[in-house]
């Protein structure tokens, strides 16, 4: 991902440049859209990407651990927020998440909204 404040070594503002490909999608044309998405990690939806990259985590964790009980003195800090933090949130927002989001959090192993 590219910080919207990163400037290359001349100068070019290129964060500022990718964050108006992401905002104004809906204007480009077709081809310019593919060219993007041919780029090695592009992403349109960096809250999308970033609700991905906590999910594997937990799967991660999951698959580590054989459950979804994260321990208490546990988390994981990066630069997004912790992952327990970050399944607390998904918990309270159960009734707002995408289907997709949900049946992807309930696949995983010992998932519980509950607890």
């Amino acid at each position: 991902m590219i910080p919207s404040n990163y400037e290359t070594g001349d100068g070019y503002k290129l964060g500022r440049w990718v964050t108006y490909q992401r905002s104004h999608k809906m204007d480009l044309s077709i081809e310019r859209i593919h060219q993007l998405e041919g780029i090695e990690g592009w992403v349109w939806s960096l809250h999308d990407e970033k609700w991905d990259v906590q999910f594997n985590k937990l799967k991660e964790f999951v698959n580590e651990n054989g459950h979804c009980k994260l321990p208490y003195e546990w988390s994981v800090h990066d630069r997004y927020i912790s992952l327990r933090n970050w399944v607390a949130k998904q918990k309270h927002l159960r009734n707002k998440l995408s289907s997709e989001r949900t049946t992807k959090l309930e696949s995983l192993k010992g998932w519980n909204w509950d607890s």
